[in-house]
């Protein structure tokens, strides 16, 4: 008798998104924690500059910050600030390449 496949394909694929980030940053999946990726918003924990880049996942307490230069930042994701340009512009602000967002 076959069993039915038990799970949900958008959790899968968000898992999938989750492992992938941090595979590709070669640091081990946190074993605390359900870690998701989120909406790509450019911005930066609230009174730090260096902090500046795009968020990609969060376990709804701490998130990842991927900087123009390439290095990860670790912030709390509750003052994670996105730039009001986001809010306004939505598609086009991702659409355009980070370097070029973070210089006009």
């Amino acid at each position: 008798m076959k069993r039915k496949a038990r799970g949900n394909t958008a959790q899968h694929q968000r898992d999938t998104a989750v492992m992938k980030f941090f595979t590709d940053h070669n640091m081990p999946y946190p074993r605390k924690g359900v870690w998701r990726p989120v909406n790509h918003a450019i911005g930066e924990i609230n009174g730090l500059p260096n902090s500046r880049g795009i968020v990609t996942v969060t376990d709804g307490i701490m998130c990842y910050i991927v900087c123009a230069d390439g290095s990860l930042y670790r912030g709390h994701y509750s003052w994670f600030i996105p730039d009001k340009v986001e809010k306004v512009l939505q598609g086009k602000a991702l659409a355009m390449s980070f370097a070029q967002f973070v210089t006009e």
